[in-house]
């Protein structure tokens, strides 16, 4: 690790726009006034839970927070129980919300009202090493894991966001929560160090993304997953002008792709990334499966005799590299790479299956299940109990009859990688960024696999 030196929180000039709160625009020194008054009102623990839901509270108290020295958690479940599970970790923690509460038990400071005006200490000076946030993975291939993230890191990609995916200018309006790391970089913190505004809202339904967008001037970037993609597109709904489109979290279809660039006529980015190192590809989903990598990332596979974590499928991972990352980091997905240093996905590590000696992809199963007509959603799965001969299973959301699911798949797929069974749900259980986290979907599975 390099010298530590100090950093500007900010790199903004103070008259600038911050952000669109409250129906109106917020200056950069008007956000330092409110860093500065909650800043007094934080608790004396070293960490401090994050549960603001309003993107500018949420911003005001992240600054706040890492301004006095301590660490933001950036829990991926609000739920009690979840919260009190994760404090015993930590040595010493205290929450600040919005009337969504933490545990009994756990210091809590409800977020203040803003005052119209005030006095700021000017823009802090930071320690680059200082760990500014303790994010968290989806835990859609296991056990969420805890991720913590330095200054110079959160600095580093937003140099890199700048010229890549949000430019000078953007007016950004994000569906994604500010507690994930794509919607933390790309909703808030871009506008530390470069010349963008972002809405406080975070729109769920097309009606709220509709009157988001519309309250928000310039270059306007939606900041999104496919989730929320398809949403808007079968609301029927003529959306404001749009610049571009980022879109993250889950895999983007092409035929969605397409379908989104003729309805909302801007052009729809794909971004590949991880909790680990933030936003590290893009692509055209609408033309090619081609990922090209941002710049300043370094993708290259494990060296023999020399593997980070091997899987079970015995296919070493993927690492990537840049030079505000602490160290390199292994990669969750097979990529396959080319000379050119553009890459291919060939699909989650932990999504690879083995059954009756043949290999392959939970995530191919469900590529193929979402190509039926009727299929709204689906996920493929691997039972806990499943031995080294039984089927994946799946669920899925729609009309479709399973057998009639069934008969399509024997077109297009080995028949021992045929689900059985194949169970029709309300809806799956995806997180507010569409994320299926493992032990959510075995736990689905299990209780519609007991119904008659």
């Amino acid at each position: 690790m390099s010298r530590p030196r100090a950093i500007a929180l900010l790199e903004r000039t103070h008259d600038e726009v911050f952000a669109r709160y409250g129906g109106r625009d917020i200056s950069v020194d008007t956000f330092l006034a409110h860093v500065t008054a909650l800043s007094a009102r934080l608790p004396p623990e070293s960490h401090i839970f994050n549960l603001l839901r309003d993107r500018y509270e949420f911003t005001v108290a992240f600054a706040a927070i890492v301004a006095a020295g301590k660490c933001n958690v950036l829990p991926s479940s609000p739920r009690p129980a979840a919260l009190a599970r994760l404090a015993e970790q930590l040595p010493a923690a205290a929450a600040i919300h919005d009337g969504h509460k933490p545990f009994s038990g756990m210091t809590a400071l409800a977020f203040p009202r803003l005052a119209s005006a005030g006095r700021s200490d000017g823009i802090p000076e930071i320690d680059e090493h200082q760990v500014a946030a303790l994010t968290f993975t989806s835990g859609s291939s296991g056990t969420a894991m805890p991720v913590r993230k330095r200054l110079r890191t959160l600095r580093g990609a937003a140099a890199i966001y700048e010229d890549a995916l949000l430019p000078k200018g953007s007016s950004i309006i994000a569906t994604v929560p500010a507690q994930h790391m794509y919607g933390l970089e790309l909703g808030s913190l871009q506008a530390f160090w470069s010349p963008v505004r972002f809405s406080a809202g975070k729109p769920l339904f097309p009606a709220d993304v509709h009157a988001e967008l519309a309250g928000m001037s310039g270059d306007r970037v939606l900041v999104t997953t496919p989730l929320h993609l398809r949403a808007l597109l079968e609301s029927g709904l003529s959306f404001p002008d749009l610049s571009r489109v980022l879109c993250a979290t889950a895999p983007l279809d092409r035929a969605l792709a397409q379908r989104a660039e003729a309805v909302l006529k801007a052009p729809i980015l794909d971004v590949y990334g991880c909790s680990e190192a933030g936003c590290l590809a893009t692509r055209h989903a609408a033309r090619t499966d081609e990922w090209t990598p941002l710049p300043g990332f370094e993708f290259f596979d494990e060296p023999p005799g020399h593997v980070v974590r091997k899987e079970p499928t015995g296919i070493p991972r993927t690492l990537v590299n840049a030079s505000h990352l602490d160290e390199a980091v292994p990669l969750g997905d097979r990529l396959m790479l080319s000379q050119s240093g553009q890459f291919h996905l060939a699909g989650r590590l932990g999504d690879m299956i083995n059954v009756a000696g043949k290999r392959g992809s939970l995530g191919e199963i469900t590529h193929l299940i979402m190509e039926v007509p009727g299929v709204e959603d689906a996920a493929a799965l691997l039972p806990e109990s499943a031995s080294d001969t039984q089927r994946p299973a799946a669920l899925y959301v729609g009309n479709a009859d399973a057998e009639f699911i069934r008969r399509r798949l024997r077109e297009v797929l080995d028949p021992v990688f045929i689900p059985r069974p194949i169970l029709r749900v309300d809806a799956l259980p995806r997180t507010a960024t569409s994320k299926l986290p493992r032990e959510a979907l075995l736990d689905c599975f299990a209780r519609h696999l007991k119904r008659p």
